[in-house]
């Protein structure tokens, strides 16, 4: 059995309520969810987490991670109010962006910012036994592998993590950065595309995410979560699904 879980991220259908993408993991095979905290499970509504808590446990599916959309070094709202969430929900993992600038433009002051908040960040989720894990994006403290080394090698904290999925302003090969953030590596977010506007059927990615999950599968338990489905349509979710299953059977 792989140590790579297949999972949803539940901003995929945004449109969907709880209880709906609870029975798309079903009848899918899915086995997690990663709640999104700016639609499904907002920031402070302790209530709405347990309700899907329950809702999951009830179904057999299991919370993958709470992604909050905290923008680290942008925020109002106290972390306090999202790990709180994150706790009444089950996550084991939180979510977070690096900021809203990308590494390279980024002077020092804004940089060892993020750096402060994110320890402080850190020692509360440590509290809690919680992760946190950085968004592997663009615009953001964490947009490639080069940039993720300085950042975690400066955050220097056991409580933070990164997640992974391919992305086109990265500047080695997709498996050189994958294999560059391994050590630090929670998730990753699995999809096919050209961009957020021209996506494709998985199945079309067969092979570049068969070397992904190659790299991915070091005995390290985590989720490989599916977003951006084409078309946002469930029809093809139950394809892609169909997929990722296929590539994470033969891993052992």
């Amino acid at each position: 059995m792989s140590t790579i879980k297949p999972g949803l991220v539940s901003i995929t259908f945004r449109q969907k309520s709880p209880q709906e993408i609870i029975r798309l993991c079903e009848e899918t095979g899915l086995q997690g969810i990663e709640w999104g905290g700016d639609v499904h499970v907002s920031h402070g509504d302790v209530k709405a987490a347990r309700q899907v808590r329950r809702w999951c446990e009830d179904a057999g599916i299991q919370i993958a991670a709470y992604g909050s959309y905290y923008r680290t070094g942008h925020e109002k709202t106290p972390f306090q109010q999202v790990w709180e969430t994150a706790q009444e929900l089950g996550a084991p993992l939180i979510r977070v962006w690096a900021g809203k600038i990308d590494a390279q433009d980024a002077d020092e002051k804004y940089f060892w910012n993020i750096v402060k908040q994110s320890r402080q960040m850190g020692d509360l989720a440590n509290a809690m036994n919680i992760k946190l894990a950085y968004e592997f994006h663009g615009k953001t403290l964490n947009n490639s592998a080069a940039a993720s080394k300085v950042l975690f090698d400066a955050i220097d904290h056991p409580a933070w993590q990164t997640l992974w999925q391919p992305l086109s302003i990265e500047i080695i090969p997709q498996e050189e950065s994958l294999q560059s953030v391994l050590p630090r590596l929670a998730n990753l977010h699995v999809y096919h595309w050209e961009n957020f506007n021209n996506r494709f059927p998985l199945a079309d990615g067969f092979d570049e995410w068969q070397k992904y999950f190659s790299i991915a599968n070091d005995g390290v338990p985590r989720w490989a979560l599916l977003e951006f489905v084409k078309d946002d349509d469930p029809a093809n979710l139950q394809k892609d699904a169909a997929v990722l299953n296929q590539l994470l059977r033969p891993l052992a």
